[in-house]
């Protein structure tokens, strides 16, 4: 299996990720770290911090793009091996309960997905806010969408052919699930936690507001694949989902365009 790790800059929430790093490679998972940093300065200092880890089972890419989901795509076309995983460079994933997870996936090759459960942790503390069991939110699509999280997620790369990330910075991981559609008949669901999402580091995307604006365009990207009736059911849900991510968080300008674009929908559907 692959882990894709984008990487666009070194502070404090990626203190751990030597650590991830080494202890992946003992389990011999292989990674890449796309580095998606428009700054020369940046991308020398992470080739730097990852070259000193010297680990064979690690791959560098650098893209020249700040967007998370262009370096998923550069990591997942470099990506040679059977399953891959995508992880953020600010998080825990859980080494031992991923491996547990894809060799239950290597055991049944007619599954094309795996799904551990997480926890959301506070940084600095680590102390545990919520802990998400996955057969209890799987038990429909609509708690599936409400807590999606791709670094849950194990593919099987033959199933993500065709599939790619889009390039803007909020909600491009939900756009990659929607437009992959995938069948949780065939995804194997696991209540070990596979993952620890951290909460609270200042540099989070989550709380810079400039890429929490940037969620109308994942909208624009959803209402038009449901305007032109190719939109499947996780479209559809995403969007709802997203709608009123952005009316709540978005500044006024975005809360108005999402709110206009939610009354289309109604108008939309009523017809």
């Amino acid at each position: 299996m692959t882990a894709v790790i984008p990487l666009h800059t070194l502070n404090e929430s990626t203190a751990g990720l030597k650590g991830i790093i080494w202890e992946a490679n003992r389990s011999g998972i292989q990674l890449i770290v796309v580095i998606n940093s428009t700054d020369a300065v940046t991308r020398q200092e992470i080739s730097a911090f990852i070259t000193d880890i010297n680990n064979p089972n690690l791959q560098i890419l650098e893209t020249g793009f700040d967007s998370p989901g262009e370096a998923r795509n550069l990591g997942l076309n470099a990506c040679s091996t059977q399953y891959v995983t995508f992880w953020d460079s600010d998080d825990m994933p859980i080494i031992r309960s991923t491996q547990n997870l894809l060799q239950q996936l290597s055991h049944h090759p007619e599954k094309k997905y795996g799904v551990g459960s997480f926890e959301i942790v506070q940084a600095h503390t680590e102390i545990v806010l919520s802990r998400h069991l996955a057969s209890n939110e799987w038990t429909s699509k609509r708690k599936t969408i409400r807590t999606p999280g791709i670094w849950r997620w194990i593919f099987r790369t033959d199933a993500t052919k065709g599939v790619k990330f889009q390039s803007f910075s909020m909600g491009e991981d939900q756009d990659f699930l929607a437009d992959l559609n995938p069948d949780i008949n065939y995804a194997i669901i696991s209540d070990e936690v596979t993952y620890r999402y951290v909460q609270g580091w200042k540099q989070q995307l989550t709380r810079n507001q400039n890429a929490i604006d940037e969620i109308i365009l994942s909208i624009s990207y959803l209402a038009n694949k449901v305007f032109t009736n190719s939109a499947n059911d996780w479209h559809a849900r995403f969007l709802l989902r997203q709608l009123f991510t952005a009316i709540k968080r978005t500044t006024w300008r975005r809360k108005v365009q999402a709110f206009a674009l939610f009354i289309k929908l109604l108008r939309y559907y009523a017809k």
